[in-house]
């Protein structure tokens, strides 16, 4: 080797070592922190609608079932129907609680009742009000049949309801045996 090579050999050397002594001078001291998982879940945050006394957005540091979220909001009202309102139900974040009332239970079995002992419902003549006692029919579809029967044609069979948008066959099954499509009156 000539004395150049040896020159920069040494050189190389020495930045080397520098480099190796200020890496393990320069690391920091102390414990390292080691992550773990959280033992419990965190808080979640659920809203409690209906015939509660305190209806609200609460929250709880774990999962809880529907009794506890009703407790929070400051238990059942007078008319509440605990009957119909799964209070054993577990409770997850974000989710809606709605406690019915008796009234609006008896409302909507008596309507369903009621077209069940009545005649069927004409999709060509009937009214808003009397396509929105259909179920699964709300104002939006009930309003879309009407306009289906007023500027396209009127319904030949019920059948027809799958040419508007949003109605499928399982729709329609859920009414099939409360609907006619008699023309006229």
């Amino acid at each position: 080797m000539n004395k150049w090579q040896i020159l920069v050999s040494g050189i190389l050397i020495g930045f080397l070592f520098s480099a190796l002594i200020i890496l393990f001078a320069d690391q920091q001291k102390g414990k390292p922190i080691l992550l773990q998982a959280e033992s419990t879940p965190g808080t979640i945050q659920f809203e409690v609608l209906g015939a509660v006394r305190n209806p609200g957005i609460y929250s709880s540091e774990s999962i809880i079932r529907v009794i506890d979220a009703v407790n929070l909001a400051g238990g059942l009202t007078e008319n509440a129907d605990a009957q119909n309102s799964n209070l054993t139900e577990k409770i997850y974040d974000t989710d809606r609680i709605i406690i019915p009332t008796i009234s609006l239970v008896q409302a909507t079995t008596t309507s369903i009742a009621t077209i069940n002992h009545q005649k069927r419902i004409n999709l060509n003549t009937a009214s808003l009000d009397e396509l929105m006692l259909l179920p699964g029919i709300g104002e939006k579809k009930a309003k879309d049949i009407i306009e289906y029967r007023t500027n396209i044609q009127p319904f030949s069979s019920v059948s027809d309801l799958l040419n508007i948008n949003g109605f499928g066959e399982k729709t329609i099954e859920e009414f099939y045996d409360q609907v006619t499509v008699e023309s006229g009156g």
